[in-house]
């Protein structure tokens, strides 16, 4: 079933060191004769040669070796089947590797990894070590197919990952693979549970870290595992399929022991993303974990720019391949004993990696960044649980208010238009901006598709167009609505607890660099409480006997760019004292510093609801981030003249 566009491999079967699979032939290849020979060849010889190897120590071939028709064609990943030439396709390739001395096996891209092991998803399997019946002895190791470094795909943050894990599968190569046996333990007794609940409180007693993580089920803890090394764990099973696991009296036994040793300073515990864990034990057992260390934590200043999900982490620190997936499918109709199991390897995939985190901590010299995030963490957990009060009363007549206004502003579009026009509907307004009335689309980049986002709407609007500044005021309630001042049908605003707080959930290293984000909480309220709009403030207050402060730095990223950019003029304001947002603003406006205005609503700039500062500050910013007048006009909605 050889085709004309067929792509013979290359390489030596008996000296090769690695095999390497890719998916299908492309035209450099084709007229070439030869796989990997074009921009993703380049780009794999590069990282051959990151790892120690030479293209010619290893054996090239694709999955589909054709350039007839796409390998979508071949193999359907959603169903895992293959066409007839499909399935050939497979049957050669399994022949061919098979065929090889060298046991390691790197399949690039999904199609390759459907091929060898009948999974899918490269995103999720990338660096784990997998075996099938197929190919005896042999090892594969899925990773980044090549071409998703180079443009048009340009996802450069793969070269490492895709080097890594080359350099995984050159270690099996040279040295095997076994991989280490792990004592899941579960379905235990109680005194099982007891006994090693005791074992684990002696260990932590006697400075060893202790790991742990909970499931949750029907908003209980349904299991609870316990680790204090990473060959084995134990899972406390609390629920089965005719009920309670454990009778009354024994469960509260337990949970007592399990709350001893989490809320002893003198156990150090660790977990993923503990947080979300401790919170809940607090919220549900008032049990308060204390003395925490965080694998999630460290992964995200370990590598700021990767994920930091246990699978993640598990596929970068240990030889344990993905199973998170394991946990979906008991949710989706498996049993118990696979909960169990998947609670174990988390525990032990913590176990794991923690250490060896830690040690590249200390080598970045990150230990001490790495210190501070982590002592955030019991009071962050403090904070989600204690909350905010809020005027309820003031937020639900706002809610009101605004529902008012929003109708009087749909009722404007409506008219302006002579039709009706969903303001949050990209197809009737493109109909409506690009056909009937005739204005050019205004492209997505990324997309390459007409849009009629929020940038679109104010260029419209700066050309006079009023419906598209009417759509931006609708979009403006709608979200105030929707994200912070949500009612129900009964009338109850459903970010707020009954008690009348607000309560968020804490990331200690929410964003790339590692500085705390909030969101909706684990119990389904609450909200982003850092990025309240303005006008939205008065409506959250202080307990009775307290004050509340807003603390920021001073300038902080005006001070990084004076200084590291040696800008005399700003140094010499620093120095003396000067703030340099109104300095800036003395500029702009032409006046003496001295009479920069500083309250809301004084400056007829943009939208006239700020004050000179407001603009001598965002110029600063608009500077610092190298931005021209069209894109600064663009981010604050003002004329290109103002701008």
């Amino acid at each position: 079933m050889k085709t004309k566009t067929y792509v013979r491999p290359e390489g030596n079967p008996e000296t090769a060191k690695l095999a390497i699979v890719g998916e299908q032939p492309e035209k450099t290849e084709l007229v070439n004769g030869r796989p990997f020979v074009g921009p993703a060849g380049r780009e794999l010889q590069e990282d051959l040669q990151a790892i120690g190897l030479m293209r010619q120590d290893c054996y090239l071939t694709n999955y589909a070796k054709d350039f007839d028709q796409h390998v979508s064609v071949y193999c359907d990943l959603r169903s895992m089947t293959f066409s007839e030439h499909g399935l050939w396709c497979k049957n050669e390739l399994i022949k061919e590797l098979n065929q090889l001395n060298t046991c390691a096996i790197v399949a690039m891209g999904n199609y390759s990894l459907a091929a060898l092991t009948s999974r899918s998803g490269i995103t999720k399997w990338r660096g784990s070590v997998l075996e099938t019946p197929e190919l005896p002895g042999k090892w594969i190791v899925p990773t980044f197919h090549t071409a998703t470094v180079i443009p048009p795909k340009s996802q450069y943050l793969n070269k490492f990952l895709i080097q890594f894990d080359l350099r995984r599968a050159l270690e099996i190569a040279n040295k095997g693979f076994g991989r280490k046996p792990r004592n899941l333990i579960i379905s235990p007794s109680f005194n099982d549970c007891m006994q090693y609940l005791d074992r684990v409180e002696k260990e932590g007693l006697d400075g060893k870290v202790i790991f742990f993580d909970i499931e949750i089920y029907n908003d209980e803890v349904s299991c609870i595992s316990f680790a204090y090394k990473n060959m084995e764990a134990l899972s406390v099973p609390f629920v089965k399929d005719d009920g309670n696991y454990f009778s009354p009296y024994q469960e509260l036994e337990i949970l007592q022991k399990i709350g001893f040793i989490l809320e002893n300073r003198n156990i150090k515990k660790c977990g993923q993303n503990v947080g979300f864990d401790t919170h809940f034990l607090l919220r549900r057992y008032g049990i308060k974990a204390e003395n925490l260390e965080d694998t999630m934590v460290a992964q995200r200043i370990i590598m700021p720019d990767y994920p930091m999900g246990l699978d993640f982490i598990t596929s970068i620190w240990t030889d344990i391949s993905y199973y998170k997936d394991d946990g979906k499918k008991y949710f989706s109709g498996g049993n118990w004993p696979k909960l169990w199991q998947y609670n174990d390897t988390d525990s032990i995939a913590c176990a794991e990696a923690f250490p060896k985190q830690l040690e590249k901590l200390k080598q970045q010299e990150n230990i001490s960044t790495y210190h501070r995030q982590r002592d955030i963490i019991p009071p962050l957990v403090y904070m989600q649980e204690h909350g905010i009060r809020v005027d309820v009363e003031g937020m639900l007549a706002e809610n009101k208010r605004l529902s008012e206004e929003l109708a009087i502003k749909e009722d404007e579009l409506n008219t302006l238009a002579g039709e009706s026009l969903n303001a949050n509907s990209p197809k009737q307004l493109q109909k409506y901006f690009y056909g009937r009335l005739g204005y050019k689309a205004y492209i997505n980049r990324k997309t390459g598709g007409a849009t009629t986002d929020d940038t679109a709407m104010t260029r419209l609007a700066r050309k006079g167009v009023k419906e598209a500044s009417v759509v931006q005021e609708i979009r403006r309630i709608r979200k105030v609505m929707g994200t912070y001042l949500p009612v129900d049908g009964e009338g109850k605003l459903t970010k707020i607890d009954p008690d009348g707080r607000v309560r968020c959930s804490f990331n200690p290293v929410g964003t790339r660099y590692s500085r705390i984000s909030s969101s909706e909480n684990i119990f389904g309220t609450g909200m982003n409480l850092q990025n309240i709009p303005h006008h939205l403030l008065k409506f959250f207050l202080f307990d009775e006997d307290y004050v509340g402060y807003r603390i920021d730095l001073s300038q902080a990223e005006n001070r990084i760019v004076a200084y590291v950019g040696n800008i005399g003029p700003m140094i010499e304001a620093f120095e003396n004292g000067i703030d340099v947002h109104k300095l800036t603003a003395s500029l702009i406006f032409q006046k003496p510093m001295e009479e920069v205005t500083t309250k809301d609503g004084t400056c007829p700039l943009g939208d006239g609801t700020h004050s000179e500062r407001f603009w001598g500050k965002k110029a600063n910013h608009g500077l610092n981030y190298d931005l021209g007048y069209v894109s600064f006009s663009l981010l604050y909605q003002m004329e290109q003249k103002q701008a």
